[in-house]
């Protein structure tokens, strides 16, 4: 008898007896089936856990033991490993925890059970495959009014009390835009959820540290040069998720106002013109800033005729969140002005019951900060840049007054920007273009012109971004694959990096048929086990040459030391840029097994969700080798250049005012940091680069500017905002990984550690808190702070329809109405209530 039998049978004894034999069988899954007949024979609903099993079959007071000796045990795994024992663990297939199945066959004595017993902090807003939340599965079963009412003081605690609403919104960028403008479509358009006379009970509070509300940094006049474009198309960039082309409309309405040259300005030599509107084009940065910016007028238009009050405070700064009152529910927002230089009074404090925290990028503009304390350094005294930077701040450090060859620190997408913003300026040179060839024209003679050398780890660009794509479904690289595939061959315990690796290299063979190698049988698995596994994982053999390893596909150039056989190639990253241009031309016809493209470009996207869980179960050693070999090796593939700009760059190289070279790593004996500052009084005179040509010697360059692109910071300590700083001191934020088992916790860089992808804030006691949440993207690792609009958009409209479901609750004082898009229940699409009531 296994721990499923125990609990079908409602044998307590034995439930205790096989907890006391092994305290993880509280966590493993149930069989997955391979073949009709073992579905037929199946016990239960496949790849779940002992407690989302006896939430299926518990229903009697008298059984609530067997619950609560099983959330006894997950508690006692939850406190030496989270990953063991997470009460709010997915299944493998439907993405549901235990209270979603509890919901499902409305069992409110399970419910009840879990939320008095549990030790845990249980995340109730966590959405299943099918979008929805646990309050959402409820009302399709006919016990839904008891569950939802015992459901609901859980659900809002530390959401306030009374029926008033006021929502701040800290930060106004693309991430507060966009949610700001989807709660006010939703709340404005919605009808039966919340009625229109009660709209007068909301206000939103809309903070920003910028003079515009809807602009943000990555978009702002003040730190992008007009030559700098999205790296994503026109037709992805809507900050509506329902409405996909808004931001193509207001582009088209550009147009017909005739202000559309204007606005593209000298971002006209990227290809873009004033006569049509492209769905597919790469426009400005600054006229999606403009675009956020005239949306979030809009929208505050439409909610004050329709009775909602709209507090706007530009140039202000929150500096500290109270800690909220558990009598009223309201937190208190204190507030400073944006410019230290600002003589007016800070705005008064504002109490709220509710925040959306979008700070987004942070950055220190008067101060470079990096691992090197010799870089450390005041910008006043320096001429080291942070990008992003417009021309007024260019201009001012006096890049454009002679000839110079400026260092940019950095060869991915900011980098380019960097490039194009001093080399396409109407001052330093012009392009051209010819059909889709470019040629560019210098303003000053040979000897006397500006230049752009780029350093960076790996010297290479950005992949080129394939004409043509198509849908890409993973046989191995999807987070349910990823389950299966642990649980299968793993005895439930995360993969290794290696494993990882080698999982990759399989679904990169699938792509392509290529041959793969079969694994090998593990230690102690039986035949049929091993059969299943080998049926899994089986890609029809052929003679093709076979594929490339991931290890090879990520070392283009030849770098890596694994490679010694590449050493006597030319590492020349224009050449590869050049190849990719023939791909993105050609697609897959043109790919070898050596540079596949277009499905390589695929699977890494899709890749993004499983990594994310795969990176926080490896260990710390693990973690600092992907850190090291393969974070930014998969930010090459995972976020490649348009073709338009890899022409572009193609071009300023062969013009001779383009470079990008490898930086050249420390020798054992080397003690001078790379790169050197050399300082002359107080100021910097000159930044010195050692680094590899690519004829693969070492060589050194000075420049009298650097420009540095690695980003804006990632790291949660190293945000100056007050508002970060207090809340860090008075524990309101924690930035620790609280996946990793005990004793091996490390710092992360996101702050927004909520078990699933609703991103709500941890209040001071650990617990989730309905009232406040943000989007602090992947919140096991800095490296997946990545917020690319078409990321930050769906996580927005998602944080509207929960925060709109509580905002109905509190409204109507009804738990049913916070339930959104309700369905009528029909047990005949739910077979497993029927198999539940026959007692099987």
């Amino acid at each position: 008898m296994d721990i499923f039998d125990a609990i079908g049978a409602k044998d307590l004894t034995a439930v205790k007896s096989l907890i006391a034999k092994d305290i993880s069988c509280v966590n493993v899954a149930s069989p997955i089936p391979y073949t009709p007949d073992d579905n037929q024979n199946l016990r239960m609903q496949p790849g779940i856990r002992p407690l989302m099993h006896a939430a299926m079959v518990l229903f009697e007071d008298k059984d609530m033991e067997i619950v609560v000796a099983i959330l006894t045990a997950m508690d006692t795994l939850n406190a030496k490993d989270r990953l063991q024992g997470n009460i709010n663990e997915y299944d493998f297939y439907a993405n549901r925890t235990a209270l979603h199945w509890a919901a499902a066959y409305g069992n409110t004595v399970f419910l009840k059970t879990v939320l008095t017993h549990t030790k845990q902090s249980v995340n109730l807003h966590q959405q299943d495959a099918g979008g929805k939340t646990i309050q959402q599965v409820a009302p399709q079963h006919p016990n839904a009014k008891p569950f939802m009412d015992f459901l609901a003081p859980y659900r809002l605690k530390n959401a306030g009390q009374g029926n008033a609403i006021t929502l701040a919104v800290i930060g106004m960028g693309a991430t507060g835009a966009s949610f700001f403008v989807q709660m006010i479509d939703e709340l404005t358009t919605l009808t039966g959820l919340i009625e229109p006379k009660d709209l007068s009970k909301f206000t939103f509070v809309l903070v920003d540290a910028k003079s515009q509300l809807g602009n943000g940094t990555p978009y702002s006049y003040e730190r992008n040069a007009p030559s700098s474009i999205l790296n994503v198309k026109a037709a992805a960039m809507s900050i509506r998720a329902k409405e996909s082309t808004d931001f193509v409309k207001y582009v088209e309405e550009l147009l017909k106002t005739r202000q559309l040259e204007k606005e593209l300005s000298v971002a006209g030599a990227q290809g873009l013109t004033a006569t049509d509107v492209n769905p597919e084009a790469f426009y400005p940065r600054v006229l999606f800033g403009q675009y956020m910016n005239h949306r979030v007028q809009q929208a505050i238009a439409t909610a004050k005729q329709a009775g909602i009050k709209v507090i706007e405070l530009p140039n202000t700064l929150v500096s500290d969140i109270g800690t909220m009152d558990e009598k009223t529910g309201l937190m208190t927002l204190k507030f400073q002005n944006a410019n230290p230089g600002d003589k007016n009074p800070a705005p008064a404090d504002v109490q709220v019951t509710h925040i959306f925290q979008a700070t987004g990028h942070w950055d220190e503009p008067d101060k470079f900060q990096t691992n090197d304390p010799t870089l450390n350094i005041s910008a006043k005294q320096s001429r080291i840049i942070q990008y992003p930077v417009g021309y007024d701040r260019l201009r001012n450090e006096g890049v454009f007054e002679g000839p110079a060859d400026i260092a940019v620190m950095g060869s991915g997408l900011s980098a380019i920007d960097a490039a194009f913003a001093v080399l396409l300026h109407p001052d330093v040179g012009t392009l051209k273009w010819q059909g889709m060839t470019p040629t560019y024209i210098p303003k000053q003679p040979e000897g006397k012109r500006i230049t752009v050398t780029c350093y960076s780890r790996r010297g290479v660009w950005p992949k080129v971004r394939p004409d043509f794509t198509e849908p890409f479904v993973g046989s191995y690289t999807s987070p349910g694959k990823y389950e299966e595939i642990r649980h299968l061959m793993n005895n439930d315990k995360p993969l290794s990096l290696e494993a990882c690796i080698k999982l990759l290299d399989m679904e990169m063979a699938k792509a392509y048929d290529r041959p793969v190698a079969i694994p090998k049988r593990s230690p102690g698995q039986s035949e049929a086990e091993y059969a299943k596994v080998v049926s899994l994982f089986r890609v029809p053999a052929d003679q093709k040459q076979p594929l490339a390893s991931v290890e090879y596909l990520f070392d283009p150039l030849g770098l890596n030391d694994k490679h010694p056989e590449r050493k006597k190639d030319p590492a020349d990253p224009f050449k590869l840029v050049e190849a990719d241009i023939m791909f993105a031309d050609n697609g897959d016809y043109a790919s070898t097994p050596e540079q596949p493209n277009v499905r390589w470009y695929e699977v890494i996207h899709n890749l993004f969700p499983v990594l994310t869980r795969a990176y926080r179960g490896f260990t710390p050693e693990e973690r600092e080798r992907f850190d090291k070999d393969y974070n930014t090796n998969f930010l090459w593939a995972f976020a490649p250049m348009t073709k338009r700009s890899a022409l572009t760059i193609v071009a300023l190289h062969k013009a001779g005012v383009l470079n990008l070279h490898r930086v050249a790593p420390p020798t054992s004996t080397d003690k001078t940091p790379n790169p050197t500052v050399v300082k002359e009084g107080a100021n910097v005179k000159s930044v010195t680069w050692k680094y590899i040509d690519y004829d693969r010697t070492v060589k050194t360059k000075s420049h009298p500017f650097m420009a540095v692109t690695t980003g804006l910071s990632a790291n949660i300590t190293q945000d100056i905002s007050p508002l970060t700083q207090n809340q860090l001191k008075s524990g309101g934020y924690t930035n620790y990984d609280l996946t990793m088992a005990s004793g091996l916790q490390k710092r992360e860089g996101s702050i927004f550690l909520a078990d699933d992808d609703t991103y709500e804030i941890l209040d001071q006691k650990g617990h989730h808190s309905p009232a406040r949440r943000g989007v602090g993207f992947f919140a096991h690792s800095n490296i997946w702070a990545i917020q690319a609009v078409p990321a930050v958009v769906p996580h927005a409209a998602k944080a509207v329809r929960l925060y709109v479901a509580e905002f109905a609750a509190r409204v109507n004082g009804d738990p049913l109405k916070a339930v959104l898009h309700q369905t009528s229940y029909d047990p005949a699409q739910d077979p497993r209530v029927a198999l539940q009531h026959a007692k099987l």
